[in-house]
């Protein structure tokens, strides 16, 4: 339980900050960026400045969750194989369907919503990838960064055949250089109905996916294998292992409009971690203030001729890495003052509206029924 809750915490403050909590640690290799208690500060600084390098001072005590924008973002299998029939249907069809039940009630004022295909002909004159197998098509039908526009998304779907291919690298890999200049929660549905036809890496391309964490975003992958053979999944499932995300086989209807419960309960998760952030608020600023004019002291202590516990060599790293140092806290600061001047009841609003995309179990057994 530990283990999570130091995740769940890291996760929280990175998004808080705006930047890489890991002060060049990597890059550097210094022992005197050691940074122990992952609050962006050096465990050196935090010593000399008279605090305690072992424990976060301003931990946002009990809160869990991500602060940013949230978006859910579903990446759709238009390969030829999406041409075969689930029941009446085909599988194209079934999941078009799907997705316009989705598209029509999703509450585009809470979180972003995209939607991209793959495994399509690409308009004449662009780079096919191979034998016009589609293996360079990732089409954008809706950015999860603009203004939802249902009809015309709707339109798209609806228009949506089976064509190509299955570059699941590709797709994954586009989806990642569309977010790398981009800061929120990314909880992303990556579907299919086969394994990787392109002759692409998919799952290094996921470990590249899931490498953003550590950045001012986050990644959520869901890999969803649609009618899948047994084969099929355990390749599919790999993936998932290698973003740290999840995996889940569906062969009904009922089983895809399933897959879009648990990112909306992460979605909802998030929000009420902001929610348990208000109440702490004042609190954490006072901390981060107070905290933040110790370091300074201590800043000008290292920059003056007074004496330090440290060499040369350690004093003018500390030194070069303080502006690091500074615009970290002042991100925080802003951000919780960001949180203060929202309100509660704007997030209060949002797990109302996502709240209401959750299926209670009595309306499956109905279904069913």
């Amino acid at each position: 339980m530990k283990s999570k809750n130091s995740y769940l915490k890291i996760m929280l403050i990175i998004s808080l900050v705006g930047i890489m909590v890991f002060i060049p640690l990597l890059s550097e290799s210094l022992e005197i960026l050691t940074d122990g208690d992952k609050d962006g500060i050096s465990d050196a600084l935090e010593k000399y400045a008279g605090l305690d390098p072992k424990k976060d001072e301003c931990d946002p005590t009990g809160c869990s969750g991500f602060y940013g924008d949230e978006y859910l973002v579903m990446i759709l299998d238009q390969s030829g194989s999406m041409a075969e029939k689930l029941g009446d249907d085909t599988r194209m069809e079934v999941a078009k369907r799907v997705s316009l039940k989705l598209i029509e009630k999703f509450p585009s004022t809470a979180a972003g919503l995209g939607f991209y295909s793959y495994g399509t002909k690409l308009p004449e004159g662009e780079e096919q990838g191979g034998e016009d197998n589609g293996c360079k098509s990732f089409i954008e039908l809706q950015s999860p960064f603009k203004k939802l526009n249902r009809k015309d998304l709707k339109e798209h779907i609806q228009k949506m055949q089976p064509e190509l291919g299955t570059p699941l690298a590709y797709s994954l890999l586009k989806f990642r250089e569309s977010i790398l200049d981009k800061k929120g929660k990314f909880n992303l549905l990556l579907i299919t109905d086969g394994g990787e036809s392109c002759n692409g890496d998919p799952v290094e391309e996921a470990k590249k996916l899931v490498m953003l964490n550590s950045k001012t975003l986050a990644v959520k992958l869901s890999v969803i294998g649609f009618g899948v053979d047994d084969k099929t999944a355990e390749e599919l499932k790999k993936i998932a292992i290698a973003s740290e995300g999840t995996y889940q086989t569906v062969a009904t209807e009922e089983g895809l409009e399933d897959i879009f419960q648990k990112p909306i309960k992460d979605i909802i998760a998030s929000f009420q971690g902001i929610l348990c952030l208000h109440k702490q608020l004042d609190k954490l600023l006072l901390c981060e203030q107070s905290r933040d004019n110790k370091l300074r002291a201590a800043f000008n202590k290292l920059n003056g001729s007074f004496p330090s516990p440290f060499n040369d060599e350690e004093k003018k790293t500390l030194i070069k890495y303080y502006p690091e140092t500074e615009k970290y806290i002042q991100a925080r600061i802003q951000a919780y003052t960001k949180i203060k001047k929202e309100g509660t009841e704007s997030y209060i609003k949002r797990i109302d509206e996502m709240s209401k995309l959750i299926v209670p179990p009595v309306d499956k057994i109905k279904k069913k029924k």
